[in-house]
């Protein structure tokens, strides 16, 4: 909880002053080069994250990486983490900071499991009803999950809507075994 909160509270921060600049969708590319790169790179998150690697070294190795990439805002975000030794919420603080500009731009992300990848029209009505089920915008990200056999399972915050073919099949068996003892 202490974790979410945290990098909530960065993540807002970086985006309202992102937002006071006009830069909400400018800030959320560079962070995604900084996710891209730590997560193509294991090594350079345990490096930051490693308690044992001083401050100074960690800031002289982001202004290496990014320094000549990123807007002095994005910079200034990820240095003042390291001063403040919360490398460890740096992704989540990224998540969080995307959500922020998500609901400033009235975008809620819904998260899709399917069992196969849709297709181009499949995403385009399910985003279409997604839209005025929600009553905003909808960005789909989906991932692929072949047991679930068909349908698809859709996560709205903490909202899930489960039209899987695994979980109707569940739900007939717990029927007939109802019905069974009856």
């Amino acid at each position: 909880m202490k974790r979410r909160r945290l990098a909530r509270r960065y993540g807002e921060a970086l985006g309202e002053l992102a937002r006071e600049h006009n830069l909400l969708d400018q800030i959320e590319e560079e962070l995604a080069l900084v996710r891209e790169t730590l997560t193509s790179e294991p090594r350079l998150l345990r490096v930051l994250e490693d308690q044992n690697v001083t401050a100074e070294a960690k800031d002289q190795l982001i202004q290496s990486l990014f320094g000549k990439r990123l807007s002095r805002y994005a910079l200034n975000f990820l240095r003042l983490v390291v001063k403040k030794q919360r490398e460890a919420y740096l992704l989540d603080m990224i998540d969080a900071y995307v959500a922020y500009a998500n609901e400033k731009r009235g975008i809620v992300e819904v998260e899709i499991t399917a069992a196969a990848p849709l297709t181009d029209e499949q995403a385009k009505l399910l985003t279409e009803k997604l839209s005025r089920v929600t009553g905003q915008k909808v960005r789909l990200m989906t991932q692929i999950d072949e047991a679930i056999l068909g349908g698809v399972i859709a996560r709205i915050g903490d909202l899930v809507m489960d039209g899987s073919v695994r979980t109707r099949l569940e739900l007939l068996g717990e029927s007939l075994r109802r019905a069974q003892l009856n």
